[in-house]
């Protein structure tokens, strides 16, 4: 499933492309699961870690011999964005949702670089 949905889209990240994954349903239908899974078990990751592993992967090729990597971890429920790489007890965690406004500016980013 993973080589057949996301590896596409993780070649176009490394061609220079912005992207989002992005789960929806019910509650309880398995989104978290299917985006975390477990990372302990290799053959139980979700789409996060296995995603992450394989950019780092592909990064070692010499051809990325200098390159960053940005990522941001945002939730929407009930209309109201969360940062999940923030505490959730932090007001500047809680974003609110406006129609056709892009609304993340504030979110934190984790970077990964190298020279």
């Amino acid at each position: 499933m993973f080589d057949s949905t996301l590896k596409p889209v993780i070649k176009d990240v490394l061609n220079g492309y912005e992207s989002t994954v992005f789960a929806y349903g019910q509650t309880g239908t398995g989104k978290t699961h299917t985006m975390e899974g477990s990372i302990h078990e290799e053959e139980h990751r979700g789409i996060i870690p296995r995603s992450a592993a394989s950019i780092f992967e592909q990064l070692k090729d010499p051809k990325y011999s200098e390159h960053k990597v940005t990522v941001q971890y945002l939730e929407i429920y009930n209309e109201e964005l969360s940062d999940l790489f923030v505490d959730n007890s932090s007001i500047a965690a809680k974003k609110e949702v406006r129609q056709g406004e892009r609304r993340t500016e504030g979110a934190k980013r984790q970077q990964h670089t190298t020279n």
